[in-house]
């Protein structure tokens, strides 16, 4: 069995599941998400179930069989330390060493693994590109409202620019890690974008619709997709997935909206750093796939 702990918002969730995907397929072997962290974040919660995802969710007791349920202080930092450190094939809990793509884990996971991290890189699993796109197909009734966006973005050569900024601003520890990506950037990669087609329609989506509006010049142009609009996050991502191109910020939301596109011509424009930190920022290189332009 391989049980993935999720964490995080839809886009996160979203690598988590797919490294689990592979190594179950691969395994020949169950896959199962613990959903624990979101008891004790109510910040955000969990998202999947609106796709055709072919999982199931882990009892507590499945994952006390890998997780010790009253380890704290030292002898849980023992624990980890020694499964860190032992052979891959006696290891039950499997931590992402770093940000980088790690083959190891894709060929040398057991078959019965807890998998800890958030598994930033299409090549988790690109040998199973094709089972993705349909898992993350919707199973639930999409609104009035997304199906009115999504008439205006099939009738024109739309672009989707991601803006991420909320806790990217207004949390501290983030603040400290994420870059912000800037007016600047945007408007160069809508440039950018112009230079190589014509007659292109923006379409802003953000987490921030207000500054969006204030910051990019030629908002007359643009248009935005509200938040007021009471769209799901599923909604915006996958309306951003029916743009022809893409404009990215540093965030795994804005990555799966430009990813699930799988139009053969597509271009994706994406922020050259992640992170504010130097190692960081080279141990996320991976995050970014090769034919997108980074800028």
């Amino acid at each position: 069995m391989i049980i993935v702990k999720l964490v995080g918002g839809l886009g996160n969730q979203m690598f988590q599941y797919s490294l689990g995907r592979r190594l179950s397929l691969a395994r020949n072997v169950p896959l199962k998400l613990d959903l624990s962290w979101y008891v004790k974040d109510s910040s955000r919660s969990f998202a999947l179930d609106a796709f055709d995802i072919k999982t199931e969710i882990a009892s507590i007791a499945e994952v006390e069989k890998f997780v010790p349920p009253a380890l704290s202080g030292l002898k849980k930092e023992m624990f980890y330390f020694l499964q860190n450190h032992l052979p891959y094939r006696y290891r039950r809990v499997i931590t992402e060493p770093l940000f980088s793509y790690n083959p190891v884990i894709v060929n040398k996971t057991p078959k019965n693994a807890y998998l800890l991290g958030y598994w930033q890189s299409e090549k988790y699993f690109m040998d199973i590109d094709t089972l993705i796109h349909e898992d993350f197909t919707a199973i639930k009734p999409f609104s009035a409202v997304y199906h009115q966006w999504e008439v205006r973005i099939a009738n024109q050569v739309a672009v989707s620019l991601h803006i991420r900024r909320g806790d990217y601003i207004s949390d501290t520890r983030f603040r400290r890690k994420y870059f912000v990506c800037s007016t600047a950037y945007y408007i160069r990669a809508i440039e950018k974008l112009q230079q190589m087609h014509s007659n292109l329609t923006i379409y802003v989506f953000s987490d921030d619709i207000h500054w969006a509006r204030q910051e990019l010049p030629g908002s007359n142009s643009l248009k935005f997709v509200d938040s007021e609009e009471m769209l799901t996050d599923v909604e915006e991502l996958l309306l951003m997935s029916r743009c022809n191109h893409h404009v990215i910020s540093n965030s795994t939301f804005g990555w799966w909206g430009a990813w699930l596109n799988q139009k053969p011509d597509k271009i994706v424009i994406a922020p050259a750093n992640w992170f504010i930190d130097r190692k960081l920022s080279e141990q996320s290189q991976d995050i970014i796939p090769e034919n997108w332009i980074r800028m």
